[in-house]
């Protein structure tokens, strides 16, 4: 062998030189992120039931899945949680291989579609990525602007960002939409003979609701649903609810006042004291996410350009910098 590479020093220059650059093509190239991806051994199942109280959730949304699922092997804890409107069920495995887990999920996507629900129930939301990491944080803040015109900005952000090549997913926190607060007149009610069962019985009839907040009184708590039929508060105001003694038509303006507020907020984000929302970016897997996250650095420089003087956007963290400094240490110490 050593013979032939004398005599063939040419050939052996040419292939050398194509292995080098091969070699430092596929380098440049390759996959490159802080943790490798991992199949999450623990999945949910989300189902809306609208309407429902807890106990009817339990009857006809969670116990027909749970004995669906129960014939999936391999199942090592399931919780359910049965609530207003909504039915969630936990699933964790036993310690399996990745291509086990991933079969489990089929069978678990199998099960759940095999499995009779109520005609008025959402189709189940089934999620299976429960360790997914984001890459990039930064935040979208103003002293000046109020919350929905910074969503407007971080909505066009979210459309351009996940257009981009290595993005899967970018989630925005810290904002919550308007509810519709319907604030009842006990004495009016009364006087009418009517009760706010019938009330919340006729408002659901109308519509297809999701969960949309609750109703506070004195001594008690109504839910209000989101719904998809309303268009405009004056909808609801105009919505019959019932008829006097005399024979007039009650309409739930002549009990009630109904408003637009915004929501109680769960999720409170503030940077450097200012009002913001936290835009969270999921690479893709087996991206190289050093190539993926300088072009989202560059373009979020560019848009700061187009921003009013107030606005601020702060990288938090970025997954990007650092895999790309471990490299250049790794080099260093390579050489």
């Amino acid at each position: 062998m050593i013979e032939w590479c004398l005599k063939n020093r040419k050939i052996v220059a040419v292939l050398s030189i194509f292995i080098f650059f091969s070699g430092a093509y596929v380098y440049m190239n390759m996959e490159r992120q802080e943790n490798p991806d991992v199949v999450s051994p623990g999945a949910t199942v989300q189902v809306i039931y609208p309407g429902a109280t807890p106990e009817e959730v339990e009857k006809f949304i969670v116990k027909p899945l749970e004995t669906k699922i129960n014939e999936i092997t391999g199942i090592k804890l399931m919780t359910s949680y049965s609530l207003d409107n909504v039915g969630v069920i936990v699933v964790r495995l036993e310690d399996l291989t990745d291509a086990q887990i991933t079969d489990a999920w089929n069978k678990l996507k199998d099960k759940v579609d095999e499995t009779e629900l109520p005609e008025q129930a959402y189709d189940p939301e089934i999620n299976t990525d429960l360790v997914e990491t984001y890459g990039m944080l930064f935040t979208v803040s103003s002293d000046q602007l109020d919350y929905k015109q910074l969503k407007k900005i971080s909505d066009e952000l979210k459309d351009h960002i996940e257009k981009e090549e290595g993005v899967s997913e970018v989630v925005i926190d810290g904002y919550e939409e308007d509810e519709i607060h319907i604030n009842l007149d006990i004495l009016k009610m009364k006087h009418f003979n009517l009760s706010m069962d019938q009330i919340a019985t006729v408002l659901m009839a109308r519509n297809v609701n999701i969960p949309g907040g609750t109703l506070e009184l004195e001594q008690s708590k109504v839910a209000v649903s989101t719904t998809g039929e309303y268009k405009t508060i004056s909808d609801i105001e105009n919505t019959i609810v019932g008829m006097s003694e005399t024979g007039n038509v009650i309409y739930v303006k002549d009990i009630a006042d109904v408003s637009i507020q915004e929501a109680k907020r769960e999720i409170f984000v503030h940077s450097n004291a200012e009002k913001s929302l936290l835009l969270s970016v999921k690479y893709s897997e087996g991206q190289n996410v050093v190539k993926t996250g300088e072009r989202l650095v560059a373009y979020l420089e560019e848009y700061k350009k187009s921003l009013p003087e107030d606005v601020t956007i702060r990288i938090i963290t970025d997954q990007a910098s650092y895999v790309n400094d471990a490299i250049k240490t790794f080099e260093s110490n390579l050489l």
